[in-house]
């Protein structure tokens, strides 16, 4: 059984948004960041391997498995992002 003020903490918890939390603000435009950095800096492979999907039958599949990922990471995410990790390290003074 939880006790009561437990349970009423992690509801409290649970309520607050990512929105609302400037540090979880700067975590997803890094992660955005950090995605398409790579797609810009390789453009020249990127189209290399989009002329490869088109013209050869071969390559066809290379679409889905982003697709796919994404859908594996979608299906299982709460466990994947249960971790609640302690991010006051990057706020200490130096």
């Amino acid at each position: 059984m939880i006790p009561m003020e437990h349970a009423r903490t992690r509801m409290e918890a649970a309520s607050g948004t990512a929105a609302s939390d400037p540090l979880a603000s700067r975590h997803f435009l890094g992660c955005i960041l950090l995605c398409f950095v790579p797609i810009v800096l390789a453009w020249d492979l990127m189209r290399l391997v989009a002329t490869l999907v088109f013209d050869n039958n071969t390559y066809t599949h290379i679409p889905l498995i982003p697709v796919i990922s994404l859908f594996l990471i979608y299906s299982d995410r709460r466990s994947i992002f249960s971790k609640h990790r302690d991010d006051r390290w990057i706020n200490r003074p130096s």
